[in-house]
Order: structure tokens, then C-alpha cells, then sequence
């Protein structure tokens, strides 16, 4: 069979492929890594994982309430 055989690794994808994978890409470099990871604004994100604590802290006794109703529902 064609797709198991070893040959031909680097032969064009077929249109089924493409879709349900999506092209192949070229491996990232470790430049892109750094650049990426030095251009994080580390204050404003944990800004945003203490709102997004906060906000569950608020939410979290609506969160109990309907714990026992999402419970009973999964049992059914």
C-alpha cells in the first residue's frame, strides 16, 4: 500500500489530508521561541489570572448551587 510504505515521506498531500490535518509546517526555530517568549508582558498576565480568580471566587457559591442539578442530571 501506498500509505504505509516508507517511500516518497516527502510527496505532495492529498486534498483529504490537507483538510482533516492540515498542511505540514516547518518546524519552529528556536529564534521564533525567544522572540515570542520575550515579548510576553508578564504584569498584565497576571492581571488577568488574578480578575479571572477573582471572578470564580464570585461565581463560585452559584457554582455550588448548581452542582447537584449538573450532577443528577449526568446520572440519568
Amino acid at each position: 500500500m501506498v500509505f504505509f510504505s516508507g517511500k516518497n515521506d516527502n510527496r505532495h498531500q492529498d486534498r483529504l489530508s490537507q483538510m482533516m490535518f492540515g498542511s505540514r509546517r516547518a518546524g519552529k526555530k528556536e529564534s521564533d521561541i525567544q522572540s515570542l517568549i520575550s515579548n510576553i508582558n508578564y504584569m498584565e498576565l497576571m492581571e488577568h489570572v488574578d480578575t479571572i480568580m477573582n471572578t470564580y471566587s464570585e461565581f463560585k457559591p452559584v457554582i455550588k448551587k448548581f452542582n447537584p442539578m449538573i450532577n443528577r442530571f449526568l446520572k440519568k
